[in-house]
């Protein structure tokens, strides 16, 4: 509903507004009859006295429409960009969007919180982002911010990485399944952190490596390890200043061993002795091809690793 006029000098105009953001035409997240918005402006208009005019007024909003967008921290951590924005009631979610540049429609979601702040601690130092917010329930979004979007940067550290310990899998771990997930400790200042997978102890020529993740651990794809092997790995934490090397350098695993049957760590007769008996029971273990059930594929099968000594 809007009311404007005039009388003489002065000028008004009024109006009640359903209780959604202005630009945002849902109201997804709320009844619009519950909260409205009120806006309105006065003034005067003199027109022309003789050689001068004055003209002047007043404005003012007031409602849940008019909530502020994101604000985000201006370089004042090493580790993150510290956002915060205002909280909706009844929203128990929100998803926080983010830009190299000022434009909604380049940006990309990366992360979501059920509070009203969060930490961006994948922003590249020195990187100014543009952030949005979207107030989530259920399928429904809306967006917190105005079109013009807060934006933030991460600041460089002034040290380089701290030091920091390969944890999992362990020195000398055997039976590692082809696609682990490699983990190890923080490094203060990180910004970064780099695998490196070789069979050969001081990593000098590795079959993968894997530059710029941003969290502590990393997921093997399929297609890099081998059954029947020994591998090394270690991890590298970057950042703008410099670079630092885990504790150890490296850490060893061995990859599972099929023909070892009894998983003592080598393949001999015992293997296949525990191999024919389990067959002969018909024991789901001997299901050597895992093809759901027990047959004379699956004897076939083991005989050629057994020969084979993996």
């Amino acid at each position: 509903m809007k009311v404007q006029g005039g009388y003489r000098y002065l000028r008004y105009a009024f109006a009640l507004m359903n209780g959604a953001p202005m630009a945002d035409k849902q109201f997804a997240l709320r009844d619009p009859n519950r909260s409205k918005d009120f806006l309105g402006r006065i003034g005067i208009d003199t027109g022309k006295l003789g050689r001068i005019s004055i003209a002047a007024g007043v404005s003012c909003v007031y409602g849940q429409g008019f909530h502020q967008g994101a604000t985000a921290s201006d370089g004042t951590f090493t580790d993150k960009v510290a956002l915060s924005y205002t909280s909706i009631p009844n929203v128990s979610l929100y998803q926080i969007l983010r830009s190299t540049t000022n434009d909604v429609l380049t940006a990309a979601p990366i992360g979501t919180s059920a509070t009203s702040t969060f930490d961006d601690t994948t922003a590249v130092p020195l990187t100014t982002y543009f952030y949005w917010v979207n107030a989530a329930q259920g399928s429904a979004t809306q967006r917190l911010a105005t079109p013009a979007a807060n934006s933030g940067f991460r600041a460089q550290p002034a040290n380089p990485p701290g030091p920091f310990n390969l944890s999992s899998p362990a020195d000398g771990s055997s039976d590692v399944l082809l696609t682990p997930t490699l983990s190890w400790t923080a490094s203060a200042n990180a910004n970064t952190y780099t695998v490196v997978i070789d069979d050969t102890a001081d990593l000098s020529s590795p079959i993968s490596t894997v530059p710029g993740i941003a969290w502590t651990s990393y997921n093997v794809p399929g297609g890099v390890l081998a059954n029947c092997s020994t591998y090394f790995w270690g991890v590298t934490a970057v950042n703008g200043v410099g670079s630092t090397g885990s504790t150890p350098t490296a850490n060893s695993f061995s990859t599972l061993i099929p023909a070892d049957f009894n998983h003592y760590g080598f393949v001999n007769g015992d293997d296949f002795d525990a191999y024919v008996a389990a067959f002969e029971a018909g024991d789901a273990s001997a299901d050597f091809n895992n093809d759901g059930f027990v047959n004379g594929d699956d004897f076939d099968t083991y005989v050629a690793a057994f020969e084979a000594g993996c």
